[in-house]
């Protein structure tokens, strides 16, 4: 019988937070908030953010009419915070947010929110402030004096929108859709002042486009001096000669009578869960072994959460658990989030081995997603799509869903992000599934060239009904049958049981995935034969998953050293933010082919951050 190794080991990793806000302070009788300067800041960027008029800033800090300083301490008011803005107010992009998701919290639509943010069409930033509607939506102009701004003059910002009409002719490749991307105009608008049927437009066309032109006018910021930037809000782990590991997992030992008492025969069996439980704690033991011979010193102790909330929150207490380096686990989404908040709170580094929320992420630097989230996969696949595939004939079909519609929104930001510099790409064809007999479907197919059919939902009956219409369609006509059709569908389509080998083979199914496990490799055959010596037993794939994810990653953060490629995992670790935390944007790309999942490729997702504007 296996047995259970009662260590732990975790890693603590020394870190200096900077702050934005440092406090109040009360002068005259008057309560301030403090603003510590950052690289970026603007006096403008402070006023949406506080809702504070710039000119009242200004009153309460004078030196900030000559410009801003990274580091400069400011005085906010605070008695406009309870004031209404006259039409919009001010939102924080937190990480994993989308224009749809954030259109549903305001209760308007995409276009409203792309209008008052045209830099939004390029994706959103962690911490970007959007301008979005508040009670009553009005786009009211705030006063700015023209002439020169100096420290005696009343410093006020104006917005204002001029209605204004300009004629654009079609380029090749362009759409009536693209084109309302670009000005911010709805497609609806430009059929109907254009008189265009059928929303048809060929190059060379001249379409009236009606918009808002809008003039902003800022206070001037002086250049930014990058020597003062602070330092990242972790610090790389000071090094140890022993370091201290915590794994916290659901061994379920209570549940487990028969095998506790001895008296086991051949049909004893573990609790399902005790079984995954100790299965991975046996990888990351092996994994212990290995990372001992490249110099790792550390005590391992091991807790039984008994997948209970109550037990998790009780460990927590423990010394072992409170003087650990580092957390391995938990992996039930309950028990994350409280461990998870423990570790911010206290400054311990927490590796995820299982797939979390992004709210588990955010604000937190010390949580280690192993594991992309949906949303970084359906990234890597837009990614893969745009890199290899732009000038093939890509159609998004949508079902409806209610998981679907911020999907696209994020393939199609991800998709126009990644597409290589100076070609003309092929855009993006939309459809829906159609009926049933395919017809619809077949309209969107290209019978020149290859045709690939991407469908972002889960849902198991949407699914099914977009495979049998896109068959449907491609049984329509003997061109459309010799026609290339490869289709694109989410991880969940490997458990969809209805959906079989053959439908998978004839649209070369593609999915974007967490892990690709190859029998054939070399990094495979090792771990088994290291495996089998240390347990007489083949390693199952929780046995991998806590190998690949204990080695990599304490090597990473114990040693300094990137083993980036596992035996079934890449690991490619990116902040999702500034003070967030850390998630694996590292997608397998793979494919049904010949009855087999074949990789395709390995990808890296990203998110929108400045570095991706640049």
């Amino acid at each position: 019988m296996r047995r259970v190794i009662g260590i732990v080991v975790a890693l603590f990793f020394w870190s200096q937070n900077f702050a934005q806000e440092a406090g109040e302070e009360t002068i005259n009788g008057k309560v301030y908030r403090i603003h510590i300067v950052e690289g970026g800041n603007t006096l403008f960027g402070l006023q949406r953010h506080y809702n504070v008029p710039v000119e009242k800033i200004i009153e309460a800090n004078p030196s900030a009419a000559e410009g801003l300083q990274v580091g400069q301490r400011l005085l906010i008011p605070t008695e406009f915070e309870q004031v209404e803005s006259s039409g919009t107010a001010v939102h924080r992009v937190a990480p994993g947010e989308t224009l749809f998701g954030i259109s549903r919290t305001y209760k308007c639509t995409v276009e409203r929110l792309l209008e008052l943010n045209p830099e939004a069409e390029q994706g959103l930033q962690i911490d970007q402030e959007l301008i979005v509607p508040a009670t009553s939506i009005a786009e009211e102009a705030l006063e700015v004096p023209s002439q020169q701004i100096s420290r005696e003059d009343t410093v006020v910002h104006r917005i204002a929108f001029d209605d204004s009409i300009v004629q654009y002719t079609v380029k090749q490749g362009e759409t009536l859709y693209s084109i309302s991307k670009r000005f911010m105009v709805e497609v609806e608008v430009l059929t109907e002042v254009n008189k265009i049927q059928r929303n048809k437009i060929a190059p060379g066309d001249v379409l009236i486009i009606p918009l808002k032109k809008e003039r902003v006018s800022q206070v001037a910021v002086k250049p930014i001096d990058t020597s003062l930037l602070v330092p990242a809000p972790v610090q790389l782990l000071q090094r140890k000669e022993k370091y201290s590991i915590a794994v916290l997992l659901p061994f379920k030992i209570n549940s487990n009578g028969a095998v506790i008492s001895g008296i086991v025969d051949d049909n004893t069996r573990l609790n399902s869960i005790s079984e995954i439980a100790l299965d991975f704690y046996m990888g990351v033991e092996l994994a212990l072994d290995s990372l001992k011979k490249l110099g790792l010193v550390a005590e391992v102790n091991v807790f039984d959460t008994e997948a209970s909330e109550t037990t998790t929150k009780g460990l927590l207490d423990n010394d072992r658990v409170k003087n650990a380096d580092i957390v391995i686990g938990p992996i039930f989404p309950k028990n994350i989030e409280i461990v998870s908040a423990w570790a911010r709170s206290a400054k311990k580094h927490i590796i995820l081995p299982a797939a979390v929320a992004t709210s588990t992420l955010r604000d937190n630097p010390y949580a280690h997603a192993t594991v992309p989230s949906d949303i970084t996969l359906i990234r890597g696949m837009a990614a893969f799509l745009a890199q290899n595939h732009w000038d093939d004939n890509v159609v998004l079909v949508q079902t409806g869903q209610k998981d679907e519609a911020e999907r696209l929104e994020i393939f199609m930001a991800e998709y126009m992000r990644n597409i290589p510099k100076g070609v003309a790409n092929r855009p993006i064809k939309k459809t829906f599934t159609g009926s049933s007999s395919g017809r619809d479907l077949a309209r969107s197919f290209d019978l020149d060239t290859l045709n690939i059919f991407v469908n972002l939902t889960d849902n198991v009956q949407a699914v099914m009904n977009f495979i049998n219409t896109l068959n449907a369609a491609r049984n329509s006509s003997t061109a459309h049958g010799k026609s290339d059709v490869i289709a694109f569908g989410t991880r969940a389509w490997l458990n969809i049981e209805p959906l079989n080998s053959y439908y998978k083979n004839r649209y070369k199914l593609h999915l974007a995935n967490t892990t690709k496990v190859d029998e054939s490799t070399p990094e495979f055959l090792s771990f088994q034969r290291q495996y089998r010596a240390k347990y007489n037993s083949d390693g199952s794939r929780y046995s991998i998953q806590g190998y690949d994810v204990a080695l990599h990653q304490l090597a990473n953060l114990l040693l300094q050293r990137e083993l980036n490629s596992g035996v079934m995992n890449s690991f490619q670790m990116e902040q999702i933010g500034a003070g967030q935390g850390w998630e694996n944007k590292s997608v397998f790309i793979v494919c049904q082919d010949e009855f087999q999942l074949k990789l395709v490729d390995i990808v890296k997702s990203s998110t929108a951050t400045v570095s991706d504007e640049e």
